[in-house]
């Protein structure tokens, strides 16, 4: 990132997602990308495969708070793994740094 911080992501291999042409947000309109980079569909999806740009009308609610953070290897059922919680990242703000 611009300012020097980085992040350790998952990455699955090679994906159509990995490589995606540069797209013009028209007004009323957002760019929305999910979580799992590698199988997310979104706005990197075209209708009808996808959701594409969404129309701000769509839009319903805004995300605030991160209710929990996990590491990929915490499981629910599993309470041995309950300590791969990412306290830092956990009942944050979103945006908050």
């Amino acid at each position: 990132m611009a300012d020097g911080q980085g992040y350790t992501v998952l990455d699955r291999g090679a994906s159509e997602l990995d490589h995606v042409a540069a797209f013009e947000v028209p007004a009323g309109h957002y760019f929305v990308l999910g979580d799992n980079r590698d199988e997310s569909r979104d706005s990197r999806v075209p209708r009808p495969f996808g959701p594409g740009l969404v129309p701000a009308a769509h839009i319903v609610g805004r995300a605030d708070y991160v209710l929990l953070s996990v590491r990929p290897d915490f499981n629910l059922i599993k309470p041995w793994t309950w300590t791969r919680i990412r306290q830092a990242r956990t009942a944050t703000r979103v945006g908050a740094h």
